[in-house]
């Protein structure tokens, strides 16, 4: 517990150093800050220039040896950027609206939210350092030119279906804190330091003059194709994937692996066209073929190599040649998926686990707990679910220290959920999403079971109706109450305020021009408590 409360308050120190650091650099006279609107910009070399507050639309130029700071809460999204040689500084939102092309030394330093919906090009060499706080969201296929360097300290992102994060010949990636491809490959190619958490939702494509180095977890649910020179792994390498081929670890002619003495390689299918040479571990579920050279360091430190299908004395189901300085154990336990000991030591990476700020792979619409006499009842709704497999219920006393109450399965088509627990000690209640290889965290909501509460009995009629509707409960007391309504995209669409009689209450809803499709409905009191109904407009 000391060891969290220190680490926290030097988390809390850095922020606030941070924003010390900040308020010095958006600092700018008033001819050098940024007005806000659909104006044009200009930053020349030698020039440094501040977007403070609101928003801009324009169009924006900065050359080389230009500098922008984009100050923290401000939103810029230029319309057009026709020249991009210069330095970005952003604590605040970058979105640009259009493609747009950087220049051969363009440098993008990264402490707020950078998001991309339009495709980025590399005319030259350029650097991206994505800081702790920095959370880099791509809507669209990543490609990382020649010569160029991503550094990730935080989150990088790519969030859309069937995008994919690409690299090419001589660019860099050292990443510290999480990479992750949701639901597309991941195809690097140059060189890739993976100290933190690098995932993806389909397969790694390891291509060509790669060199890799694994110093924590790379996860993929599909697979693993390896073209490359060296993939050095001192971590946990796991290919997450049950569908047969697809699910498969495959190292083609001049390709290289390096297991280290604490490292674990575990998958379903395995072939070794290549060469693998090192100590540590291989865990297989199905069929294992050895085709190339497979040979631990020395007698004293072998491969250990273990297949749950294999029958027979051999190591592999098919060997031409045969394993050397291999030993196949009796039996093998995989290591946990989740924890695995002090594998990863990066501190960066840790602290993101610590503070519960891993990407969560689902979009989370709300989560609300209710008590409801001597039990709890806990409520929540996605609108998507991606190689989810389900969710642990954690409780907490104290709001720091959490352990599983209960567990539920995804249901894959369904998303609305509920759990009730009897579990009244527990005020702090979080959801653990699982994922093949991967957990991250919800937020915390707080149940309070020593007062009733004033909204009750919730309902909606009808339901599914088209737009109109009543929302119905009992109130305890007479008292204002607020109404939202948000779509599947988490936006509040609609809100308005009544006054709430003590007993039964009806407030009619009219939602105009709405599309078809599943929004939340929220009654919340003067007490903060509110009530959350899903209901369906056709």
């Amino acid at each position: 517990m000391k060891s969290f409360l220190l680490q926290s308050l030097f988390i809390l120190f850095t922020i606030s150093l941070g924003s010390t650091t900040l308020q010095a650099q958006c600092d700018c006279t008033p001819e050098n800050t940024i007005s806000a609107g659909n104006g044009n910009v200009d930053i020349t070399n030698g020039q440094t220039k501040c977007f403070k507050a609101g928003t801009f639309t324009g169009n924006f130029n900065l050359y080389a040896g230009g500098k922008l700071f984009i100050c923290a809460g401000a939103n810029f999204k230029p319309g057009n950027i026709n020249n991009f040689a210069g330095e970005i500084v952003n604590y605040g939102t970058l979105q640009p609206s259009q493609s747009f092309s950087f220049s051969t030394g363009a440098k993008i330093d990264n402490f707020g939210r950078f998001v991309l919906n339009k495709s980025l090009n590399f005319n030259g060499a350029v650097t991206i350092i994505n800081e702790w706080e920095g959370r880099f969201f791509l809507n669209v296929d990543f490609n990382l030119n020649q010569g160029s360097t991503l550094n990730n300290y935080g989150i990088v992102m790519s969030k859309g279906s069937g995008h994919n994060i690409s690299t090419n010949n001589n660019s860099t990636i050292n990443s510290y804190g999480v990479l992750r491809v949701q639901d597309g490959n991941f195809n690097p190619q140059g060189t890739f330091l993976n100290e933190g958490m690098a995932y993806a939702g389909k397969q790694v494509n390891i291509n060509s003059g790669t060199n890799v180095i694994n110093n924590c977890r790379i996860v993929f649910a599909k697979g693993m194709n390896h073209n490359g020179n060296n993939f050095e792994n001192n971590g946990f390498v796991w290919s997450a994937g049950e569908d047969g081929n697809s699910s498969h670890i495959q190292l083609n002619g001049g390709s290289k692996i390096v297991n280290g003495p604490l490292a674990q390689i575990r998958g379903v299918r395995f072939t070794n066209g290549g060469t693998v040479n090192g100590s540590g571990e291989f865990y297989m579920t199905e069929q294992t073929k050895q085709q190339g050279t497979f040979v631990g360091s020395n007698s004293g430190n072998p491969i250990r190599f273990f297949d749950v299908s294999q029958t027979g004395v051999k190591i592999m189901d098919i060997e031409s040649p045969a394993p050397g300085i291999t030993i196949r154990p009796e039996t093998m336990t995989p290591l946990d998926t989740l924890d695995f000991g002090n594998i990863c030591t990066n501190q960066n990476y840790r602290d993101l686990l610590t503070i519960g700020q891993l990407p969560l792979p689902i979009k989370l619409l709300y989560f609300n707990g209710e008590c409801n006499g001597s039990e709890i009842q806990l409520d929540w709704l996605t609108s998507e679910e991606v190689n989810i497999t389900g969710y642990n219920v954690e409780g907490s006393v104290d709001g720091k220290n959490f352990e599983v109450d209960g567990k539920l399965y995804a249901k894959g088509t369904d998303f609305n959920y509920s759990y009730t627990t009897n579990n009244t000690n527990y005020k702090y209640f979080r959801l653990a999403v699982q994922e093949k290889g991967f957990e991250s965290y919800s937020n915390v909501v707080t149940v309070k079971c020593d007062s009733k509460a004033s909204i009750s009995n919730s309902s909606i009629s009808p339901n599914p109706n088209n737009g109109r509707f009543n929302l119905q409960f009992n109130a305890e007391a007479s008292g204002p109450v607020e109404v939202k309504i948000m779509n599947a995209q988490s936006q509040i669409i609609f809100t308005d305020k009544f006054e709430a009689a003590k007993g039964e209450n009806s407030f009619e809803v009219a939602l105009n021009k709405v599309q078809s499709g599943f929004y939340v409905a929220i009654a919340k009191d003067k007490q903060g408590k509110a009530t959350h109904l899903r209901f369906l407009v056709n």
